[in-house]
């Protein structure tokens, strides 16, 4: 089972990261995704950056069994693109979110009365800081109406020394850092995530999320491929209240 359920409890286990062109890396992924299963539990949600993918690709040469895939890809130059692999069982929909700053992807999904939304985001280095960070707001506000359970994933190209001590606080991880104070949510990952010979190691691959404690695990797995970023992957816990299943029959209304 990709998503394992107790009576008040959910479980969603995730794996995120740039992938810096995901066909040539695609038998490898379907590979990891395979090994992660026989180490933990399969992953129920995948979401890829900079996929490098086209319109004129098909979905099959980025198939893998057991999920549903969800593109988004660049269409007016080359490279960027994200993509979601959402498991089989899980109901999702599309949100009418749209960026401009960044490339995103926001699906709410439901399973068992349970709701989460999930954001897969690529934010290019040269993307306008301020725009992208209000923009970002404005959709958190809006997918945090109707379903509290929320979980941002990707490479945001964000820096913070409160994330990793090494790194010099930018512009856009002060806002980053103040927007999560502002809607009560909390970036999880505290290592280095960008791993390149030419400069130093960052974290600007994020996971930002509504769940604190013991309801998140985040932890650094080795990267795809010849990528330069590691895959961040984790769970999330979500526990079953009165205010959850709300969300999900207001979804299903």
């Amino acid at each position: 089972m990709t998503v394992s359920t107790g009576d008040t409890t959910m479980t969603f286990n995730f794996l995120s990261t740039n992938a810096r062109c995901l066909f040539n890396k695609i038998d490898e992924l379907n590979t990891y995704t395979r090994t992660v299963k026989q180490t933990t539990q399969q992953p129920s949600i995948i979401a890829i950056q900079e996929t490098w993918a086209n319109q004129a690709d098909t979905d099959s040469m980025y198939a893998i069994k057991g999920f549903q895939l969800h593109r988004a890809d660049r269409k007016d130059s080359f490279g960027g693109g994200v993509a979601l692999y959402i498991a089989d069982n899980i109901t999702t929909q599309q949100l009418d979110i749209r960026t401009t700053h960044a490339e995103s992807q926001w699906l709410r999904l439901n399973t068992n009365n349970f709701a989460l939304t999930v954001a897969n985001i690529y934010r290019p280095p040269r993307a306008d800081a301020e725009q992208f960070c209000a923009e970002l707001e404005h959709s958190i506000r809006t997918a945090m109406a109707d379903c509290t359970n929320i979980i941002l994933l990707g490479d945001f190209n964000a820096k913070h020394s409160s994330w990793l001590a090494s790194d010099n606080t930018d512009r856009l991880g002060e806002d980053l850092h103040l927007l999560c104070h502002t809607y009560n949510l909390t970036q999880h990952v505290t290592f280095p995530t960008h791993i390149h010979q030419q400069t130093p190691q960052s974290c600007i691959d994020l996971v930002i999320s509504s769940f604190q404690g013991d309801n998140i695990n985040v932890q650094p797995l080795p990267p795809l491929g010849a990528s330069d970023h590691i895959v961040v992957g984790g769970d999330i816990n979500i526990q079953h209240t009165a205010a959850n299943n709300n969300n999900n029959n207001n979804n299903n209304n």
